[in-house]
């Protein structure tokens, strides 16, 4: 079941979220990356570092999961989503490969309930609608036990989903 919703994604109590990330795994002060770290907590943050210590920086498309720490989901899945550069550089494949990364997380850690914001949208630069096309259509491809949420925290990006939903 896909449900398209306007909300703080930190605030879900599902399984687990998924968090739009860096090649190094920091922490991001004005980002939703930064505001995900700060509520998941210290813990989170320091783990982290060490992975990015003992694995090195992510590459683009690679999507790891953690624990939820101080979050209400168990889990987050970050992944390292790519700059959008005008189409140019097979961004468009490697976004959807970002999420197809994410449902096999998903199916993997038999996760039942996953929130997911409108990752590449904010620095990554990615159009909306081009993001939000990718993003439903790899989640139409989930397993249908599966209740994913796009929760979208401004108007324009939940009317985008909303109208990009109803029309595939």
């Amino acid at each position: 079941m896909i449900k398209i919703k306007q909300g703080n994604i930190i605030k879900e109590k599902v399984d687990c979220i998924v968090n739009s990330t860096n090649a190094e795994l920091a922490w991001e002060e004005t980002t939703l990356n930064g505001d995900i770290l700060n509520s998941g907590g210290i813990e989170l943050i320091k783990y982290l570092y060490d992975y990015n210590i003992q694995h090195g920086d992510l590459k683009c498309t690679d999507t790891i999961i953690t624990n939820g720490y101080n979050l209400f989901s168990k889990y987050i899945i970050h992944t390292y989503c790519p700059v959008w550069e005008g189409g140019y550089y097979n961004e468009i494949d490697k976004l959807r490969q970002c999420y197809i990364n994410i449902f096999d997380l998903v199916k993997q850690y038999n996760i039942k309930s996953i929130s997911i914001p409108a990752i590449a949208t904010g620095v990554f630069r990615f159009p909306k609608h081009i993001s939000a096309s990718i993003g439903i259509k790899e989640a139409i491809k989930c397993d249908n036990n599966v209740e994913i949420n796009f929760v979208l925290f401004d108007d324009d990006t939940y009317n985008i989903y909303n109208n990009i939903f109803n029309n595939v």
